[in-house]
């Protein structure tokens, strides 16, 4: 995935598609972009192991980035809308129907750790599963196509990339259990230039599922 990959279809009906994740039915391009969402400025293609992004009001022609998971896990539609949209192939004039999602997860995107996305008409919510007893160290995001990673005053974190930035919303966590969930002070930690994880601050019960939540913003594009 050095090279993001441009999503094989486009909308015929419902062009501002942002809000929801189309599939690809192209089976020679299914690897490279399971599903995709996009409007005229911005296009996020789910690829497997991790998402590419389209940004600028040029959108072939600006800036491309992306980041990968630990394990190349296939993303999974979840939330299915009833109702399905024609689209046409960029190849070639056929239209067929594709089935859209509200929420996409990758499944052990790393050791014993489900990553989930949804999305509106501003940003790209993330949520990050971790199971019982799974080493929140396992998670370590990779970006390809920036500069660098900032950390913010405020607990948030900025991708910077030529033409613009991403803003990652400061994360919120909690401890899952029987009885219900309970806050966790976290934060995001720097591991590299390009790469990312989350540091845990103070004691996390290892016997319970921890829910790291955040949103993804693009500015300035």
């Amino acid at each position: 995935m050095d090279r993001p990959a441009k999503a094989p279809q486009r909308a015929v009906k419902n062009r501002v598609s942002k809000t929801f994740f189309f599939e690809n039915t192209d089976p020679v391009t299914s690897s490279q972009a399971r599903f995709y969402s996009s409007d005229m400025s911005q296009r996020y293609v789910f690829a497997d192991g991790g998402v590419n992004i389209r940004l600028g009001e040029a959108r072939e022609k600006g800036s491309a980035l992306g980041f990968t998971f630990a394990n190349y896990s296939q993303p999974q539609g979840q939330d299915l809308i009833p109702t399905r949209v024609d689209v046409m192939r960029l190849r070639s004039s056929k239209t067929v129907e594709a089935k859209r999602f509200r929420a996409l997860s990758y499944q052990q995107a790393f050791n014993g750790i489900d990553v989930q996305f949804a999305i509106d008409a501003d940003a790209l919510s993330q949520t990050i599963a971790v199971r019982p007893s799974a080493k929140v160290s396992e998670l370590e995001i990779s970006y390809s196509g920036v500069e660098f990673l900032k950390l913010m005053a405020d607990g948030s974190m900025e991708v910077v990339f030529d033409g613009g930035k991403l803003l990652y919303s400061k994360p919120s966590c909690s401890e899952r259990g029987l009885r219900g969930s309970a806050p966790l002070d976290c934060a995001y930690q720097l591991t590299g230039l390009k790469t990312f994880g989350i540091s845990i601050i103070g004691e996390r019960d290892q016997e319970l599922g921890l829910t790291i939540q955040s949103e993804i913003l693009a500015k300035d594009h």
